[in-house]
């Protein structure tokens, strides 16, 4: 599994995100993988899917587009467009994030990847770990080291959050 931690993005956008995905062994920093992620307004539904549609006959096909789902969105529409892109970008409300295991089978039945956007739990990257997402993002392990001068805090939070993003957590069991 990929995952990602940065800066977090604004809730509306009229454009393009760029997602750079850290891969597992991330210590070395010898690759990463950027996502690029189409969408209007987080909450647009199928708006917003009509939105990446047209966008993403417009830009090159040799880089990774992502389509965003969301609170709204349709199986239906998404399975009529899935092929213009390289997989599907967990989006939404947390409620909404409640669906995320039926959208990464959808993804993979169609041969695309499947990441999921702001796993800032330990419940969440472990939920996404379960369903089998291929990469995941969160913000709060570093928003954490704003609030933490001796940054003891922010380094144990951070090896828990990446130890259960890879399935290392040693009390991992505790919780399945």
């Amino acid at each position: 599994m990929r995952i990602r931690l940065g800066t977090n993005v604004p809730r509306c956008t009229g454009g393009i995100f760029q997602k750079i995905c850290l891969p597992a062994d991330w210590q070395h920093y010898h690759a990463f993988q950027i996502l690029r992620l189409l969408q209007t307004c987080l909450w647009g539904g199928n708006d917003s899917l009509d939105f990446s549609v047209h966008w993403r006959k417009q830009l090159p096909d040799h880089l990774p587009w992502y389509l965003a789902v969301q609170d709204g969105v349709s199986e239906s529409f998404v399975g009529a467009n899935i092929e213009n892109f390289s997989g599907l970008f967990m989006g939404g409300s947390t409620d909404f994030k409640r669906q995320a295991g039926k959208w990464c089978d959808i993804a993979h039945h169609h041969g695309k990847l499947f990441h999921y956007g702001r796993a800032s739990t330990y419940k969440r990257v472990r939920e996404a770990r379960l369903i089998g997402a291929d990469s995941i993002d969160s913000v709060s392990p570093v928003l954490r080291c704003a609030d933490d001068p001796t940054k003891v805090n922010t380094k144990r939070a951070l090896t828990r959050w990446i130890d259960e993003a890879l399935n290392t957590n040693p009390q991992g069991e505790l919780f399945q």
